[in-house]
């Protein structure tokens, strides 16, 4: 009877271990103490796994189903998992998740609902905003909000100007989000500091300006009392060779 009992208990911890696996495998390998708890694993088979060098620990709140070298996105799956339940990237750090290329941050912003409970971990800013919406989380993947939504917050966010500017523009030029997309979310926000500026960064892109030498070359153009100018116009260079330039 013993023996029996103790098969069946190793079978279900097997089994229990194959639904970690399976929910660790759609996360590049990542899962959270409170989805492995209720998965149906305790904490002594949590520290058992971690001890056998099976799993290892990625902070305080987040277990790495190997021991192996973690993947490039982990960080952004750490920030998420280690905060709670109702946490989502926002600002540029959903913009890197969504694809953004050439862009750092010093801490990986993570928003959550007002009153929303939370761990707090290193390299993790975490916000409770009025803004957070279900609605805005893209519903597949790591959480995180809309490219949209996330390039405007990100904006609003910035450390400057020019740091604003830059993060729209990369993500207008990069494709990951459409500067028609940004310019609805951004009629949105009724009142924010920077609002005004953004509306004219968000012009720009609207006309075409690509990059932040072009959203540069508009501002000096304005400042001066200069006309607009136009933008994505083909020029042509030494040795016949083409291009696309503001006019």
């Amino acid at each position: 009877m013993d023996g029996r009992r103790g098969q069946r208990t190793a079978t279900m911890r097997r089994a229990r271990r194959a639904m970690v696996d399976a929910l660790a495998a759609s996360q590049d390998g990542l899962v959270s103490r409170r989805q492995v708890l209720a998965l149906g694993l305790s904490r002594a088979e949590i520290r058992a796994n971690v001890s056998a060098r099976r799993w290892q620990l990625v902070g305080r709140h987040v277990v790495c189903v190997h021991c192996g070298p973690l993947v490039e996105r982990a960080p952004l799956w750490v920030a998420v998992l280690s905060v709670g339940p109702r946490a989502q990237l926002d600002g540029a750090s959903s913009l890197l998740a969504a694809g953004l290329k050439g862009y750092t941050v010093d801490v990986h912003r993570v928003s959550v609902p007002r009153g929303a409970r939370t761990f707090r971990g290193a390299g993790v800013d975490i916000r409770q905003t009025r803004r957070w919406s279900e609605d805005d989380l893209v519903p597949v993947g790591i959480p995180r909000t809309r490219n949209e939504v996330a390039a405007v917050r990100g904006a609003l966010w910035a450390r400057s100007d020019k740091q604003a500017a830059l993060l729209l523009a990369m993500a207008v030029q990069q494709g990951v989000a459409p500067a028609d997309r940004i310019g609805r979310e951004l009629l949105r926000i009724r009142k924010a500091p920077r609002l005004a500026f953004l509306r004219l960064i968000v012009g720009d892109l609207l006309d075409g300006a690509h990059s932040l030498a072009e959203l540069d070359f508009a501002a000096e153009c304005r400042r001066r009392g200069l006309p607009e100018p136009t933008r994505q116009v083909l020029r042509r260079g030494p040795r016949n060779s083409y291009y696309l330039d503001v006019c």
